[in-house]
């Protein structure tokens, strides 16, 4: 029998694919696993938040044409393109995300696993989905304060998008503060 000396050279066991050949390439590979399915529920729930996000907004101009106790709206033509482009960036991420969920899947199968498309556990009371272990920061200030940063489900709100500009943002971004108007200029 061949011993496997990575994870890639798997293939060529004689007891299958995919068969681990030593206890610490057993653990290593259990790992890459667990990492991977933590990454499917977190692009699986961003992608449905930003989902939810996108079918929130105004679609049509006719909701556009009054404003609330105040009748005519004469800018609903503009406000209803600024809404459609919203949109159209939230949907473009969404769809970013499912591709993203897509090569998690296509690297568990490549391990020899099922794709994996359970969601993390929910808040009792809100319903966000939780992810613990995970920093989430703009500068100095942390978002979670060492507790499980939550995912909502949530109409278009202009604290939803910094959520989300946060969590597809990089460490790098994260280490800035973003949401400044120093940052702006």
């Amino acid at each position: 029998m061949k011993y496997c000396d990575s994870l890639f050279d798997c293939v060529a066991c004689e007891k299958g694919p995919f068969v681990p050949a030593t206890k610490k390439h057993d653990e290593v590979c259990d790992a890459q696993i667990s990492l991977l399915q933590k990454a499917a529920q977190l692009e699986h729930s961003l992608l449905n938040a930003y989902l939810y996000t996108a079918s929130t907004i105004k679609t049509t101009p006719h909701e556009f044409e009054k404003l609330a106790g105040v009748g005519d709206n004469r800018r609903a033509a503009i406000q209803f393109e600024r809404a459609r482009a919203w949109k159209e960036s939230i949907l473009l991420v969404a769809r970013e995300e499912m591709l993203h969920l897509h090569y998690v899947q296509c690297m568990l199968r490549g391990l020899g696993e099922r794709p994996h498309f359970a969601l993390p556990k929910r808040h009792l009371t809100t319903g966000n989905w939780l992810f613990p272990n995970w920093r989430a920061a703009t500068g100095e200030t942390q978002v979670n304060d060492d507790i499980d940063v939550p995912i909502p489900i949530a109409p278009f709100t202009l604290d939803n998008i910094r959520r989300f500009v946060l969590y597809d943002s990089s460490d790098t971004l994260q280490g800035n503060e973003i949401f400044t108007s120093k940052a702006c200029s």
